[in-house]
């Protein structure tokens, strides 16, 4: 086992580990599991250089300026606000809609 300069041992495997990741699975470790900005690649260590090859291997999409979809994500009917809210931060879903995602009101 080979050691990293100022490292513990456990906190140098878990950097090498992540370093050898597949971004995908970085990604979805962060909880990125239909949408993703390119600004939330850094949280997960990635730069934005790492989006072309993305798209060319069809691991994601481009969507909209800024905004990607993971290729494997299944559509579901709360697409478009699931999209809405990954293109804005800290959006709020509220009235209607807020009652169709949590499954309340007249059918």
């Amino acid at each position: 086992m080979t050691h990293i300069v100022g490292m513990s041992p456990r906190r140098a495997d878990k950097t090498r580990q992540a370093e050898t990741q597949d971004p995908i699975e970085r990604l979805r470790h962060a909880g990125v599991l239909g949408f993703f900005r390119a600004a939330q690649l850094a949280q997960v260590g990635l730069t934005r250089d790492c989006l072309p090859a993305l798209v060319r291997r069809r691991c994601a999409e481009r969507v909209g300026r800024g905004l990607y979809r993971l290729t494997d994500a299944e559509p579901t009917e709360n697409y478009s606000i699931a999209m809405a809210c990954a293109r804005v931060p800290n959006s709020i879903v509220c009235l209607l809609s807020a009652l169709r995602i949590h499954g309340i009101g007249a059918h």
